[in-house]
């Protein structure tokens, strides 16, 4: 079943399909060798690259497994980054979340506003109950990412990832829809509890 977008705005960031003119925002976001560092993104990063991506956005979010949504920087309108949905499967409502931002713009609070914008999604207009989230050891910034969104650590798939012709080990975190619900009525009450101080 193929699948509608719907772009989610937040306040720094807007996710919404990516385009064919975004082909250069990619590719000049991309090609920094600090990205591919700890994901599946090739360096060096070239247009072909990028095309066969987006070609690969296409395909996946008309068979209804996945999705990935361009991070478009509100002031700008130019695209900065990715989140991507992969494996959404519908009869266990489980799926997995990946992304990656241009360096110019990590520690603003980007990534944490775009991630937080696609669990609301997931968890609340695709009803999922699970999700779920691989990184490479080492990846130390988004460790402390999903670790501040409520993801609770599972353990480590040894050997589970090739990448450029090597066995990785993933570090599995995951959310569930119950804790997730948990996560967003304490935060209110932390905020709420704020709002009385002043």
């Amino acid at each position: 079943m193929a699948i509608n977008f719907v772009p989610l705005t937040g306040k720094k960031v807007k996710l919404r399909p990516l385009r064919n003119s975004d082909l250069d925002a990619l590719c000049e976001h991309a090609r920094d060798r600090e990205i591919s560092r700890f994901t599946f993104v090739p360096h060096p990063y070239r247009p072909d690259h990028a095309r066969r991506f987006l070609d690969y956005c296409r395909v996946q979010a008309r068979k209804g497994i996945g999705m990935h949504f361009g991070i478009e920087e509100r002031s700008s309108g130019r695209i900065i980054g990715v989140v991507g949905i992969e494996g959404i499967d519908r009869h266990n409502r489980k799926a997995e979340i990946g992304y990656w931002l241009g360096k110019k713009y990590w520690r603003q609070g980007i990534a944490f506003e775009a991630v937080s914008l696609v669990l609301k999604y997931l968890f609340g207009t695709l009803r999922m109950n699970r999700v779920y989230a691989h990184i490479f050891p080492g990846n130390i910034a988004s460790e402390r990412l999903l670790l501040r969104l409520g993801f609770l650590y599972e353990g480590m798939e040894r050997a589970s990832r090739l990448r450029r012709g090597r066995w990785m080990d993933c570090i599995l975190y995951a959310i569930l829809r119950e804790e997730y619900r948990a996560g967003r009525r304490q935060s209110g009450k932390s905020h709420s509890s704020r709002e009385d101080e002043k």
